[in-house]
């Protein structure tokens, strides 16, 4: 789940995304974990933890497509799919106002922390 080429350049595409320098995928214990050393706001904080959650959902499914199917995908269907679903989830919960779908495109973490100053999480 962490360590397949798909898999690796899925989670560089995450990482590119959110603007990280590194994402720590060495155990999937860690990875779930919402202990990014690289986002400081609680509220990035949950928001990173719903994509990873996303992320492995979606991994999980795709390896299942895989094995039973025969259906391979490629990273960049996945992370369009990671985008779109993760937008969904966390954008139901967003408490006041909505999340704009292109500022969730270019980057949910800036976004994310300019924006809960002002409307918060749940």
């Amino acid at each position: 789940m962490l360590k397949c080429k798909v898999d690796i350049e899925l989670w560089d595409r995450i990482r590119k995304w959110w603007t990280l320098n590194s994402i720590n995928i060495s155990s999937i214990s860690e990875t779930f974990e919402d202990k990014n050393p690289n986002i400081s706001s609680p509220q990035g904080r949950k928001i990173w933890q719903a994509i990873t959650w996303v992320t492995g959902y979606t991994l999980w499914k795709n390896r299942n497509e895989c094995v039973f199917e025969k259906n391979k995908s490629t990273s960049a269907s996945l992370f369009k799919d990671i985008q779109a679903k993760s937008f969904e989830w966390v954008s139901s919960r967003w408490k006041k106002g909505n999340i704009e779908w292109l500022n969730w495109l270019s980057n949910p973490l800036s976004y994310a922390v300019s924006q809960t100053k002002k409307k918060g999480i749940g």
